[in-house]
């Protein structure tokens, strides 16, 4: 489980201030903080965790915790305010705190911009991957890119998972402030996959959105040969992008795959480990990926990979070392490497076992967290001793 990192102020955090207790207080304002749902966010927390042990007093504050907003989110017809309110929200906070040491996730810029203007210099931004360029419609694409940059250029610093995370970010900003970057940490499942027995299994993990190529995913299922005995299942959040899911299972009909392609939708823990023991190749087509903790669960169950060369997936997954990779979107590439990996069982399990290696060698969250200790006291004026 993640660290329990700092105190739940709500919207009424002043009393961990810097001015009452002397030292330095840091204020995470963002959209959710617990429980962690995504690795990001675990990575958050065990960042606060970190940062309490280096002796900085941390409180949280999330605008999905105020009851206006539950409320709002619950009523059909009313959750539409929900982002004004978010929005509105961000900024009080920002200037009600303004005299603290502030810390961001670089995806809630269009939330707090122009409003980090009024604290530049002052605030510290964690960025796993940019998604101002995603936005849908060219309004909201120019204000996220606009919001990202601002937020990025006036931190004092940002903290990122990966070299290609951060050569994203300098591009971004025009090669403006400073970027350091530690490596996200994972728990392996334990055990080791035992494969699917006469039925070669893959199996994609994340949410089911545009971003990770879940479509791409199923077009390029629908091209493998059927006179093999193989499953293609995706386990995941199916309730982030709606459409994208019910688009899936309407590919999924219109390609004759209701008995080769499984939608598990979220899975438990336990659930997700019998998945990831089962299998024999790990898929996953992203456009983008922050690092991809996901592979390396993969591969540390012995699972072979096929992967894009998106973001930083090649510090992660050594293309014909360590696993298969192919450009993001490219349906019959991603279609040949699945196929190749079916058909050739040698291949796979010498990609597994270097995969393997290499994801048992990786550290673990405490050594993340010496990392982020030392970071944290290289960033902030902390209390001596």
């Amino acid at each position: 489980m993640p660290p329990a990192g700092g105190d739940r102020g709500g919207m009424y955090a002043e009393r961990h201030g810097a001015d009452r207790r002397g030292g330095t207080s840091l204020l995470y304002l963002a959209s959710h903080i617990r429980p962690a749902r995504t690795g990001g966010e675990r990575y958050n927390l065990h960042l606060l965790a970190a940062a309490a042990a280096a002796g900085v007093r941390v409180c949280e504050c999330a605008y999905s915790d105020h009851p206006l907003y539950r409320w709002l989110a619950q009523r059909c017809g009313l959750w539409r305010l929900c982002r004004p309110f978010a929005f509105l929200w961000m900024q009080f906070q920002i200037v009600r705190h303004r005299r603290r040491v502030l810390l961001f996730d670089a995806w809630t810029a269009p939330l707090v911009w122009p409003g980090v203007r009024l604290v530049r210099g002052r605030y510290l931004v964690i960025a796993h991957h940019l998604i101002g360029d995603m936005a849908e419609g060219a309004l909201r694409r120019a204000w996220g890119m606009a919001a990202e940059r601002g937020l990025l250029r006036g931190a004092a610093a940002v903290l990122t998972v990966s070299r290609a995370s951060r050569a994203q970010i300098l591009q971004r900003t025009g090669g403006r402030g400073c970027v350091d970057v530690i490596h996200p940490a994972f728990t392996p499942v334990e055990g080791r996959t035992r494969g699917g027995g006469g039925c070669v299994r893959l199996l994609f993990v994340g949410h089911f959105t545009r971003a990770k190529g879940v479509e791409e995913l199923l077009q390029a299922a629908s091209g493998l040969p059927r006179d093999r005995p193989w499953v293609v299942e995706l386990a995941g959040r199916d309730d982030v992008e709606p459409a994208t899911t019910a688009r899936l299972r309407q590919m999924r009909r219109a390609s004759g795959l209701e008995e080769r392609v499984v939608l598990h939708g979220r899975l438990d823990d336990a659930a997700l480990r019998e998945r990831y023991l089962c299998s024999d190749i790990f898929v996953l087509p992203s456009h983008r990926e922050g690092y991809g903790i996901v592979l390396l669960e993969a591969m540390a169950c012995g699972l072979a990979v096929v992967a894009t060369t998106a973001g930083a997936i090649p510090e992660v997954v050594e293309d014909g070392v360590r696993g298969l990779l192919v450009p993001p979107g490219d349906v019959a590439a991603l279609r040949d490497a699945m196929a190749r990996l079916i058909e050739d069982e040698r291949l796979r399990a010498a990609l597994a076992r270097a995969g393997e290696a290499f994801a048992r060698a990786h550290p673990d969250w405490a050594g993340m967290e010496r990392q982020c200790v030392a970071w944290w006291r290289s960033r902030l004026p902390l209390p001596a001793g």
